[in-house]
């Protein structure tokens, strides 16, 4: 079978089925006339057959009886559906329905359907061929007399075949079938054509055999009873639909080939089945349309999708392949178009109930579409094994050894035990459906009855699984997840480290894992532990809690194992001590190892804080020699266990076997391996609080006697296997006394938590105490340190409270923080409360309760109160941190109570330390504020000036800046003066944090503790106000006014207050002259197009429109042009000089009429003048230095013409533009009082420069009428202007500084250079710089006469690169290289459109004169959004630039470039001089 040939590769299959049906419109008119009818003939007895064309359906008609129809026939179409079950007409419903469903319609077109419907009658024909009579003959060939075996495929055949030519038999047949299924008034029509005696009536006109429609009639009528008899229901029975799906199973699935060119997918059912449609696939996978298309069955042959009653596949070619682990789209739409049939019994007009029959057909059609998804899942697998061998011959495996094995989602299970080769399989198979990495961790549970050493550690390996074309395997297997490790050391239990191993072979990885047969040890090893047993004060024993004796348990012995030394589990925790105290010390001595030995002599170091006692008894019966010393320390030995041998261990073995004898009970006070000695001390009265005291011991002669009896010093011989050399002061060099032991060898591996402390020195132990602590309070405002400080009026204060917390606090029953309020202050509340021990913030009601009580004006924090106590975070010897805030109180109109007034607050700590109860009082640290005020006035009249605005600042440089003190909101606080003129700013900071300098310390009356005050009474403070805003009519105070605030300083008192004067305005009239330039004729012919035309606009600029195209000339043409002078502003005034520039390709004509008539004068390219047109760059006239040129009234321009004549020369370059550029130089005015020309800037560069920065495209904000004649938007897009500002053809960037500004230094042209460099790289458009320029190239003459501007045609000397100026200017060089990294790393200095720079570039207004500033915004190279700001300062002096919201980085300033930011600035930006400031928003 073909199917066999498909393989399942794929279990991710999405399948949608979408239905759409498109229905008829079905007339549903109440009453039907027939207006042409043809009465067929056909019929038996009385019955007629009538056709007719009704609403564009073929509508046939039955009537039997007296009943006839006419042409005009009205019938009521409201009859009853012989689709329904009941009603006066039907009597046999299913019968009917079968019918219907069977029949053949003769008026069908469609060829598919016509072939359905004649299949279907051959096959109904055969199904009742097959019928046998109750004599058990065949029905069919005893009906219609003829033999059985005469009724074959072939007489069917011929029998359907000659029907159809005769359709009105045909059709007469199947009428006669429907009458035989209806009521009529005699109650049935059964004799329609078989009569009673079984005879059968012959149809008129008939042109077939009678026994094929015999053989037809039969044949309905039989099936349609057996259709009635087995309850036969239409599909098409609900309200006529006719509802075709082609449905998925629950099992629909896709099966790909292994050549992966074909596909099957199925199973699909096609539900509600009908015979007379035709179907039509349309097929795609990734919509590219398949190569065949199959309808199958489950073996994969071929049938018809009518034939399917079952499950049907559909099987697709697709040459083009699918391919393994892409997900493929298949698309499947499935067109089926056909005829629905239904029908009506309808009422005869006569109501005679002789019924008509209406048979109706219906086109029908419908789309299903089937969207799947496939994409083929890669397999693979992987057996993961263990392998067992014997570390000292790996070919020696390990048998019985178990394992446990964790994946890495945490599931666990056991291996093992390993077999005779020394394998254990983890799984086998393991599927592989993905790529990534399994991650396992091995553990060794147990080695069996091996005599092997365990393996200690737990091991980790990585198995990386990767994908190929074909399948998924196993790429990779490490110990590392980061990179490739096969083989690894591994500790043993003996401490001792084998190597693993991982290895893959096929698709199995393999870890080899080695063990140490065991050897029976010989080591000879003692250790020391040291601890308290008992304290005593005033000659009672105190509670030390619990035993500090070391404890010895089954964990010691594994120790042991690993590391060689046994490990005693005991608490080190401090002891609380006081002096006087005496302590109780045991030193007990282990043999761990495998030898019996002697502990010949212990030594204890004692610190200076404790003595030795020598009239104890445990002392004297310890036998301890002391040895006071230098330092206050005091060294004791004993030998008092040298004759006494030590019983050994036998390593873990003793140690195991103690811990079971005490697990059964039985009662040993101590460990046979282990003996002890005893010493007593006291804690020195003269000793200071919380000082550590730390006490060493440990041994210092200690050994075994060999076979000989010879005794065997272990630490002198190294004989004890993890003894170091030497005493413990010895050990490391930079051990001298007991604190660096303490520092150096304890604190690192001590913590105070932890009460199973365990050492990692063996010889010797230390123990711990330490003096009982006194509670502490202690308060400062802003710092704990600080004991005063000022705050503006609407500032919080922050008060701080200390408290250390006593060693001992366990044994305290109060301890509470109370502080009261000064009434002058407001509380901020108690949700701005903090409790804090360093860094973690305590939990209110776990680890403290908090209260403020109003009347009382008493904060309380309380720790220890009646039954409530501190959680865990309240730890002895912290230091608890308070913080509140205060506010200075105000009175109801808002007033601050107290200004220029300290006012004090203090702490209160409450406590009973078991001895009653206690109070301690903190420092007093201030809190003040104060005012000042000024007086505003007339200078003029010395009359009292109201609504003057002010601002105030801390410095004077700030009041520079423009950096004012803001309110609560961040707003500058802006006072305005009364109608007395006088502006008050209150709440005022002064005086200034006390500090902890010499000069403010002083003793504190109550605590006698050294603090740090402030004199408020000498406290003072500067500030700086500013007039912001003057009263209306007057001028601005442009002063800065320093006043100073103290306890002192008066509110009311104008004449001690500071006088700011101002003075009336005097109205001044705005001057403005502007000059256009036009052609006005060539050759002597007029030219008129070009003349001006002023216009002002909606925005109400002024606007000349005049045509700027270039005008065609010839070389030696003679062009004529006019300069035209116009007044724009309300004063009248003088053009005194006009200049024009002689461009190259012109030549000025110095004899020529027109220019003598207006009195130009030529200047050279040194700007001295000339008689010599060749040397001629521009031109000067006063012509118009006398004419008075009217101011503007508002409708009409006064002006006044200058002309010049110049001559196209004879070598000008053809097809090049000429442009000839012109200005006013001076100007003077008509009023005595001279304005300013209110838009007058020197060659109108900041439009220029914003031309030049939009790379010549057109922009909305920039002006060309502003920007010069020679602006034009020539440029289509950024890309097409190259920017630059000096190249081969010209002056050098320097030189052309140099001729320009002659008398500026150095470093100021510098500058010039750099803020030029920033304009060019910064602007859109292609940067372009000449070879040098970033170190400065110039090209002096000879001679010092100048400089070269074309140097085409002049010597090296003068042409060369001088590179050492690389080494000169290494500053220069950063710069532009800064400058190119900027414009690399930020895109928005490389837009590529018009149109992406007006939605992107925006020029900012209310600029300084001489500076432009825009903003870019876009997205950077990392897609991120990005705003960037850049700033051109073109002034000798700095400005102030207020900056727009947010914060800010530099990434260029007057000396420094790049991508990557300096510092962040805010709200205000200082640019220098002559500079760019380039900033990028956080």
């Amino acid at each position: 079978m073909r199917n066999k040939l498909l393989k399942l590769v794929s279990s991710v299959i999405i399948i949608c089925l979408i239905m759409g049906t498109v229905m008829p419109t079905i007339v549903k008119s109440a009453e039907i006339a027939v207006s042409s009818i043809n009465n067929t003939g056909h019929g038996v007895g009385e019955t007629k057959v009538y056709t007719a064309e009704i609403s564009g359906y073929r509508n046939i008609y039955c009537v039997r009886g007296g009943a006839h129809l006419g042409s005009g026939t009205v019938l009521n179409d409201d009859g009853i559906s012989l689709y329904n079950t009941t009603g006066k007409i039907v009597k046999n419903s299913s019968a009917i329905q079968w019918l219907f469903d069977n029949m053949y319609l003769i008026d069908e077109k469609d060829e598919t359907v016509k072939k359905e419907m004649k299949n279907n009658l051959i096959r109904i024909v055969k199904e009742y061929s097959k019928y046998n009579d109750a004599n058990g003959n065949n029905a069919l060939s005893t009906k219609i007399g003829v033999s059985a075996s005469t009724i074959n495929d072939e007489w069917i055949n011929n029998m359907v075949n000659a029907l159809l030519k005769d359709t009105s038999t045909l059709y007469t047949v199947q009428q006669y079938v429907i009458w035989n299924n209806v009521y009529n008034s005699n109650n049935a029509y059964n004799g329609t054509m078989r009569n009673s005696d079984g005879t059968y009536n012959s149809i008129p006109g008939a042109k077939v055999d009678k026994k094929y429609y015999i053989a037809l009639y039969e044949t309905l009528n039989q099936l349609s009873r057996v259709a009635q008899t087995n309850g036969y229901t239409s599909p098409n029975n609900t309200s006529k639909k006719f509802d075709i799906k082609i449905q998925k199973q629950d099992s629909t699935k896709v099966t790909v080939s292994d050549d992966l060119k074909t596909a099957m997918v199925g199973p699909y059912k096609l539900e509600n089945n009908h015979k007379y449609i035709s179907k039509n696939f349309d097929i795609t996978v990734d919509s590219n349309k398949v190569d065949e298309t199959k309808i199958v069955d489950k073996d994969g042959k071929e049938i018809s999708l009518t034939e399917s009653q079952d499950d049907f596949w559909i099987k697709i070619k697709y040459n083009k392949g699918f391919t393994k682990g892409v997900k493929h789209n298949i698309n499947i739409n499935v067109n089926l178009n056909g005829h629905k049939t239904y029908a009506k019994l309808l009422d005869t007009y006569d109501n005679s109930n002789q019924p008509v029959v209406s048979l109706r057909t219906e086109k029908y059609s419908s789309t299903t579409k089937t969207d799947i998804s496939i994409e083929e899942k890669l397999k693979g697998n992987y057996s993961l094994e263990l392998e067992k061998v014997d570390s000292t011959d790996s070919k020696k495996k390990i048998q019985g050894v178990t394992f446990k094995v964790k994946d890495g989602s945490g599931v666990e299970k056991t291996c093992g035990p390993t077999g005779t080769d020394g394998k254990a399989k983890v799984f086998i198979s393991k599927s592989i459906t993905e790529e990534g990495i399994d991650e396992y961790t091995i553990t060794e549970v147990d080695v069996g009855n091996n005599e092997y050493i365990s393996l200690r550690d737990e091991m980790k390996i990585y198995v990386t699984k990767s994908k190929t074309d074909s399948a998924y395997i196993v790429s990779k297997v490490s110990f590392d997840k980061n990179k490739e490790v096969t083989s690894k050391n591994v500790a043993l239990e003996d401490n001792t480290q084998a190597v693993a191993t991982l290895s893959i072979t096929g698709n199995t990885v393999k870890i080899t894992i080695p063990n140490k047969p065991y050897v029976t040890p010989t080591d000879f090893d003692m250790a020391l532990r040291k601890s308290i047993s008992e304290v005593k004060r005033n000659g009672e024993k105190i509670d030390i809690g619990e035993t500090r004796e070391p404890n010895i348990n089954i964990y010691s012995a594994s120790e042991y194992l690993k590391n060689k030394t046994a490990t005693y589990y005991h608490t080190k925790n401090p002891v609380n001590v006081k002096p006087g105290d005496t302590i109780i010390y045991t030193i007990r001595v282990y043999n761990e190892g495998y030898i019996d030995g002697y502990a010949k002599q212990i030594t204890d170091y004692l610190p200076a804080g404790l003595e030795f006692v020598k009239n104890s008894q445990i002392n004297k019966d310890n036998n301890w020699i002391v040895t006071e010393n230098e330092d206050g320390t005091t060294t004791v030995k004993t030998d008092k266990l040298k004759d006494t041998l030590i019983p050994a261990a036998n390593g873990a073995e003793g140690f195991s076997k103690y811990c079971a004898q005490q697990s059964v009970g039985t009662d040993i006070k101590e460990p046979e391996f282990s003996k002890l000695v005893q010493i007593e001390c006291k804690v020195k009265e003269d000793v200071k609080d919380s000082k550590l005291l730390v006490n060493v011991a440990e041994i210092t002669n200690y050994g075994y006697n060999d076979e000989k009896g010879n005794y065997i010093e272990a630490n002198k011989e190294n004989v004890d296997i993890d003894s170091e050399e030497d005493n413990v002061f010895k050990k490391k060099e930079d051990i001298k006394n007991i604190d660096e032991y303490y520092e150096k060898i304890v604190k690192p591996q001590y913590k105070e938590d932890n009460k199973n402390y365990k050492g990692e020195q063996d010889d010797d132990d230390f123990e711990i105490v330490t003096l009982l602590s006194e509670p502490e309070i202690h308060k400062g405002i802003k710092d704990i340190n600080n004991q005063d400080s000022g705050y503006n009026g609407n500032e919080e204060h922050d008060w701080v409270i200390e408290s250390t917390i006593p060693n001992d606090i366990k044994n305290y029953k109060k301890y509470i923080v109370t502080d009261q309020i000064d009434e002058r202050l407001q509380f901020s509340g108690i949700e701005k409360v903090t409790v804090k021990i360093g860094e973690e913030q305590l939990a209110k009601d776990t680890d403290y309760k908090i209260s403020y009580d109003e009347n009382t004006r008493k904060l309380k924090i309380s720790f220890i109160e009646g039954e409530f106590t501190a959680g865990k975070s309240f730890k002895e010897e912290s230091i608890i941190e308070i913080r509140f805030k205060t506010t200075f109180a105000k009175d109801s109109e808002g007033n601050i109570i107290a200004i220029n007034t300290a006012i004090p607050n203090q702490a209160t700590l409450e406590y009973d330390n078991g001895s009653g109860e206690q109070t301690k009082k903190s420092e007093k640290p201030e809190v003040h504020t104060g005012a000042v005020a000024v007086y505003k006035y007339n200078k003029e009249t010395n009359v009292a000036l109201e609504g003057a605005k002010f601002k105030i600042a801390t410095s004077k440089e700030n009041a520079q800046k423009g950096i004012f003190i803001k309110d609560v909101n961040g707003k500058d606080i802006e006072v305005i003066s009364n109608n007395k003129g006088i502006a008050t700013f209150t709440g005022l900071e002064f005086g200034g944090d006390a500090n902890s300098t010499e000069s403010n310390k002083t003793i504190d009356d109550i605590t006698g503790a050294e603090v740090f005050k402030y004199d408020f009474e000498k406290a003072k403070k500067k500030y700086y106000i500013v007039e912001t805003e003057a009263p209306t009519g007057f001028n601005k105070c442009e002063e800065i006014i320093e006043v100073e605030v103290s306890k002192n300083t008066t509110l009311t008192e104008i004449k001690d207050m500071k006088s700011i004067a101002n003075t009336p305005k005097t109205e001044q009239k705005e001057f403005d002259l502007a000059l256009r330039k036009f052609i006005t004729s060539v050759n002597d012919k007029e030219v008129t197009s070009r003349i001006p035309v002023f216009k002002i606009d909606e925005n109400g600029n002024y606007v000349y429109n005049h045509d700027k195209e270039p005008v065609l000339v010839a070389n030696n043409n003679i062009v004529t042009y006019t300069l035209r002078v116009y007044n724009e502003g309300e004063v009248a005034g003088y053009a005194k000089e006009i200049k024009d520039n002689i461009p190259n390709g012109l030549e000025f004509l110095p004899d020529n009429d027109l220019n003598k008539e207006y009195r130009w004068i030529m200047f050279d390219k040194y700007g001295k003048e000339t008689d010599n047109a060749d040397d001629a760059k521009y031109i000067t006239t006063d012509y118009l230095s006398n004419t008075q040129i009217k101011e503007f009234d508002g409708e009409k321009l006064d002006y006044a013409d200058v002309q010049i004549e110049c001559k196209v020369a004879g070598n000008a370059i053809p097809h090049k533009n000429i442009t000839n550029i012109a200005e006013i130089t001076e100007y003077k005015y008509e009023e005595t009082v001279v304005p300013k020309d209110r838009d007058s800037k020197s060659d109108n560069m900041e439009e220029n420069i914003k031309f030049s920065v939009v790379a010549a495209t057109p922009h909305s904000q920039v002006t060309l009428t502003k920007a010069g004649d020679k602006c034009t938007n020539w440029s289509g897009q950024p890309g097409q202007s190259i920017n630059y500002v000096s190249c081969h053809d010209n002056y050098t960037l320097w030189d052309k500084l140099s001729v320009s500004c002659p008398e500026a230094s150095e470093e100021k042209k510098k500058a010039m250079n750099r803020l030029c460099a920033a304009i060019v790289f910064t602007s859109q458009g292609v940067p372009f710089i000449q070879a040098g320029e970033e170190f400065l190239r110039s090209k002096p003459l000879p001679e010092k006469k100048g400089f070269a501007e074309n140097s085409y045609n002049m010597p090296d000397t003068v042409n060369s690169i001088k590179w050492d100026n690389i080494h000169e200017y290494p500053d220069m060089i950063a710069y532009y290289k800064g400058l190119m990294a900027l414009r690399k790393a930020h895109p928005v200095f490389r837009m590529k459109s018009e149109a992406e720079m007006t939605q992107n570039l925006c020029f900012l207004s209310d600029t300084p004169e001489n500076v432009v500033a825009y903003l870019l915004k876009g997205k950077g190279a990392d897609d991120t959004p990005e705003n960037i700001l850049v700033i051109f300062n073109g002034n000798d002096e700095e400005i102030l630039y207020n900056l727009p919201e947010g914060k800010w980085k530099i990434l260029v300033d007057d000396k420094t470039a790049g991508a990557g930011g300096k510092k962040n600035i805010s709200e205000k930006a200082d640019v220098e001089p002559l500079s760019a400031l380039v900033l990028e928003k956080e």
